[in-house]
């Protein structure tokens, strides 16, 4: 199986004769992007870590991001950390240097994104990933890999970042990750990912600082000391 990969990677990266490889354009693979995900407007779920055991809720109305970090203690679930954001702009949180982002929100980056984040469109060449075919755009500092024909990412390397998902599932119209890893210089972490609504808003959630503020006033202000590691990793993404 691994030999028929290899000969269609190099079919599909020099052709075959006096024929041309054929790669994507931008436009068509943008064009597809906005056909499958576009239409993605709210969603939930909950990422699972290996180390520390620590669970991030998060709920997503479009640019509002809602997030809980959850951690088993004395045998009870409890809330250990909280934060709102609107885009890239943390707004409220129990603790200090929140993350800008959360690594959901780096698997719904559109290309115009990911190309504003150094990565040249101009570069382009089939790969293996994880055995299957995909399409690595850019070079080996500032890269992604898009799922072949359906054009979702796969993973990137952005300098000393590197993150990828796996395991995809396809709910409500969407291809979806259930798992992925992040890693950098100093840290690996792997994940799990349970997705809950797509796109029919819970009614119990809202994205106001005052609905924040009241929720979360009985959550301390520091997160565990467990959680530093994994909280540095996320405030490296991109």
């Amino acid at each position: 199986m691994k030999k028929i990969l290899v000969l269609v990677i190099l079919i599909f990266n020099f052709g075959i004769g006096k024929g041309e490889a054929f790669f994507p354009k931008f436009e068509d693979i943008s064009k597809q992007w906005q056909e499958q995900y576009s239409k993605l407007k709210y969603i939930e779920c909950e990422i699972k870590w290996e180390n520390p055991a620590l669970s991030i809720r998060i709920w997503k109305s479009q640019e509002r991001a809602l997030e809980e970090w959850v951690k088993l203690k004395n045998g009870i679930l409890q809330v250990v950390g909280a934060c709102l954001r609107n885009g890239h702009k943390v707004i409220a949180s129990t603790f200090a240097n929140a993350p800008r982002q959360s690594i959901i929100d780096c698997f719904f980056y559109s290309p115009t994104i990911w190309k504003s984040l150094g990565v040249s469109w101009n570069k382009k060449r089939y790969v293996c990933w994880n055995d299957q075919l995909a399409l690595k755009i850019g070079e080996d500092v500032f890269c992604l890999y898009l799922a072949n024909e359906r054009f979702y990412p796969l993973g990137a390397k952005l300098g000393t970042v590197s993150l990828g998902w796996g395991n995809f599932v396809y709910l409500g119209n969407y291809y979806l990750p259930t798992s992925g890893w992040i890693t950098n210089l100093s840290f690996s972490r792997k994940f799990q990912i349970k997705w809950g609504r797509i796109n029919t808003r819970s009614q119990n959630i809202q994205f106001s600082r005052e609905w924040f503020d009241a929720r979360y006033s009985a959550v301390g202000s520091f997160l565990p000391i467990s959680c530093k590691s994994l909280l540095n990793l996320l405030r490296s993404l991109p």
